[in-house]
C-alpha cells in the first residue's frame, strides 16, 4: 500500500468560488444522470510561505446527464515555520492532493443544493476516496518511488 504524504501545520487560509455554472439541458434522460466530471488540480506560485491551488470541475456537455456543471475553487494556504525548508516539488505534490480532498465537502454541498432547487431529485456525490487521488495525481517518476515515499511528521 502507498504511504500518503502528510505535513504538520499547513493552514488553509481561505476557500473561493469564482465560478459556479450549473444547467439543466434541453434534452431530459427518463431517469436521474449524474454527469461524469473531470477534475484539474493546478498549484499556482506562492509568496513566502504561501501557497495557493485552483481546483477545475467540469462535466462534458456532450454527454447525456440530468445537468452540467463548471466550478473553480480557489484555496490559499499558509506554512508554518516548522516547514520552511520543504523543497516547493514536496510542498506542490502535498497540494496537488490535499486542495482537492479539502474543497470536496463544499464542492458536494453547492452541487446536490443548486441540483435540489432546480427540481431535482435528491442528488448525493460520492464521497472521494484520498488513495485513488493521491495515485492519480502522481508523476511516472513519482509513481516509480511511490513505495519508497517518505512521511513527513510532526516531530512529538
Amino acid at each position: 500500500m502507498e504511504r500518503l504524504l502528510t505535513i504538520p501545520n499547513v493552514h488553509l487560509e481561505g476557500l473561493w468560488f469564482p465560478r459556479f455554472e450549473f444547467e439543466r439541458p434541453e434534452v431530459q434522460p427518463d431517469r436521474l444522470v449524474a454527469p461524469e466530471m473531470e477534475f484539474e488540480v493546478e498549484v499556482l506560485p506562492g509568496e513566502g510561505d504561501k501557497y495557493a491551488a485552483r481546483i477545475s470541475v467540469k462535466s462534458d456537455p456532450d454527454k447525456q446527464a440530468s445537468f452540467h456543471l463548471s466550478v473553480v475553487a480557489r484555496l490559499e494556504f499558509a506554512l508554518g515555520r516548522e516547514n520552511a525548508d520543504l523543497p516547493d516539488e514536496t510542498m506542490k505534490r502535498f497540494l496537488r492532493v490535499n486542495s482537492l480532498v479539502l474543497a470536496w465537502p463544499y464542492l458536494r454541498e453547492m452541487i446536490s443544493s443548486a441540483a435540489g432547487r432546480m427540481g431535482f431529485p435528491p442528488l448525493f456525490l460520492a464521497m472521494l476516496d484520498v488513495s485513488q487521488i493521491y495515485s492519480a495525481f502522481l508523476t511516472p517518476e513519482e509513481r516509480e518511488r511511490s513505495e519508497e515515499t517518505e512521511v513527513v511528521r510532526q516531530a512529538e
